[in-house]
């Protein structure tokens, strides 16, 4: 309470100030949509930036994004969205992994409180389309005795092989001339799928994934294997030679 006098002893009316000590520090939240494992093409990166109470001078250059740089935000007050532009994959990657976080004092409250640090966010950037190979222990001419015909199929990403995670892998996938194909076996580890094929007849027998028929998780379709051919052959020899 505050009052003053003057020389004359008049005493003005009492006047009440009051303080508020604001020593709490803004917390943040990052959030978003974009799934963890995304193709930049298909699916933009944005993050959500939430923080406890308003604060001053966010831009920008308070996120701290590693393999990648904000090139827009929005926003104001406690509530903020940033626009994230990954790097390129280099040749022999996979992937590119991508972080997002807020340090900490990289903004301050009205009352100059620093801000703690937020979560971190991690992202796959995935743009290499998968590939797959067809291999089989089947020699290249058999018959009945090595039954059965049983294909490997392996999907991989990258110069460095990585396994890729494919989804909707069915019989359905699967091309084969002069044969049918059953008995699909996933390894979800490693991703290795093997089936089983059954000939129709005897002669050549062609296995083939056809292009774009099953996508990864970032959902990027497959290019087209190269043909597995075998050669059925359950022909007795009837042209005998006594030597």
């Amino acid at each position: 309470m505050c009052y003053a006098e003057d020389e004359a002893h008049n005493v003005s009316e009492t006047t009440n100030w009051t303080w508020t000590v604001d020593t709490v520090h803004p917390k943040v939240k990052l959030t978003s949509s974009t799934p963890k494992t995304f193709n930049e093409y298909k699916v933009p990166l944005i993050v959500d930036v939430a923080f406890t109470e308003p604060v001053v001078g966010f831009n920008g250059d308070c996120v701290t994004v590693t393999r990648g740089v904000v090139t827009n935000w929005t926003g104001s007050g406690s509530s903020y969205t940033v626009y994230i532009d990954p790097d390129e994959e280099g040749d022999k990657e996979a992937f590119v992994p991508v972080s997002v976080k807020i340090e900490k004092g990289a903004v301050t409250d009205p009352a100059g409180n620093d801000n703690e640090a937020s979560n971190v966010l991690e992202f796959k950037n995935v743009t290499k389309l998968p590939t797959v190979t067809l291999t089989t222990e089947t020699p290249d001419a058999f018959n009945s005795s090595k039954l059965p015909f049983v294909v490997t199929a392996e999907f991989v990403r990258g110069k460095k092989l990585e396994p890729a995670i494919v989804t909707n892998f069915t019989e359905a996938a699967i091309s084969v001339e002069n044969g049918t194909v059953s008995d699909i076996s996933p390894n979800f580890a490693t991703n290795i799928y093997t089936f089983t094929v059954k000939p129709e007849g005897e002669g050549p027998i062609i296995v083939r994934i056809p292009e774009e028929v099953v996508a990864d998780e970032a959902g990027n379709l497959n290019e087209a294997s190269d043909p597995l051919i075998r050669t059925y052959d359950n022909s007795i020899p009837t042209d005998l030679k006594i030597l």
